[in-house]
Parts: structure tokens; sequence; C-alpha cells
């Protein structure tokens, strides 16, 4: 899958990496969770500082940070009987956590239910990158790998500024919305 010296990656084509039907998907669904994520980083704090403590809202990102760990933890010792399947899985349970941060009340629920929210993402990351690898042409691994960075990145800015849009016109809970709908569109 990597260029030899020969130049095996030579002949990609015009769009490069993207020229893979895959690639294309990974990186549309890596854009659409990157929004989910931008939405939940900027909401929970929101919803801290609504709460009485700005400061919090960190133990909240914290939160769902440890869940990716611990997801990530699991799956790593389970390895998947199908890739693709853990994938699907992890998209749509991923938005469906993501969604169940609405049901935050308090600080301590936030952190609760982020930890849950957090689950998912490892797993289904780790599931994209093996599908990255899958169906990236030869010699354009790297640039397909860098197409998913980009596109999760993109996704981050794009959700952190809705997100900043939705707390100030509609309030926290619109921002956890919006970001669980579209990673779900993602999913689909």
């Amino acid at each position: 899958r990597y260029p030899s010296a020969d130049g095996a990656g030579a002949n990609a084509g015009l769009l490069g990496a993207l020229g893979s039907p895959g690639v294309r998907t990974v990186v549309l669904y890596a854009a659409t969770v990157g929004v989910g994520f931008g939405s939940v980083e900027l909401a929970m704090p929101a919803f801290a500082e609504a709460h009485g403590s700005r400061e919090l809202g960190g133990l909240a990102l914290a939160s769902f940070s440890a869940g990716s760990l611990v997801g990530g933890l699991v799956a790593g010792m389970r390895p998947p009987r199908s890739v693709l399947r853990r994938f699907v899985l992890g998209s749509l349970v991923l938005a469906a956590a993501l969604l169940g941060l609405l049901l935050a009340v308090s600080i301590p629920t936030l952190c609760l239910l982020a930890f849950v929210a957090g689950l998912p993402i490892a797993p289904t990351i780790g599931a994209l990158y093996a599908l990255i690898d899958r169906s990236a042409r030869a010699g354009t691994a790297a640039e397909s790998f860098a197409w998913f960075g980009t596109a999760v990145s993109i996704g981050v800015a794009t959700g952190s500024a809705l997100a900043g849009t939705l707390i100030d016109e509609h309030g926290v809970r619109a921002a956890f919305a919006a970001g669980a709908a579209i990673a779900f569109c993602g999913a689909l």
C-alpha cells in the first residue's frame, strides 16, 4: 500500500486518495462526527457555566476522554469479527450517546453521560483507521490518513462555530442536539 522507490503510487489519478470511494466515505463521516465533537466540546463548558461553575466544564470534557480511553482498551482486547460492522454499530451508538447528553440535569450527570458518550469513540475511530487502510489505493495510504485528519479538524471547527451560535440563540441543549443529529446523519 505504500509508494515504492519505483513510483508505484504515481498513478493514483487526479483525485489521489479521494479517488477511492471508501476513502471518500470515511472522509465524509469524519467531517460529520467532527461537527458532533466540536458542538459537544463547546457545549459542555457552556452547560457547566449555566450550572454555576464554568471550570467544571473541563471535568465533563475529561470524562468524555476517559470514556474513549476505556472504550478503546475494551475494544482492543476484543478484535472485531468485522471492522465494517464495528464501525457501523459504533457510529450509530456514538450518535445516540451524544444525544444522551440532553438528559444531563447537573454537572455530575453531565460527567456521567459524557463518560458513556466517550465509550464508542476510540473503537469507532480505530475501525475507521482499518477501513482507510483497506480502501486506500496503492501508494495513497498516507494521503488518505491526512484527509481523515483534515476532515475531522474541519468538522470540529465547524461544530464549534455552530454550537457557539446555537448556544447564544437557543441554549446549550440546542448545541448538544445539533451535534448528535449531524453525527447521526454521518452514520447513515
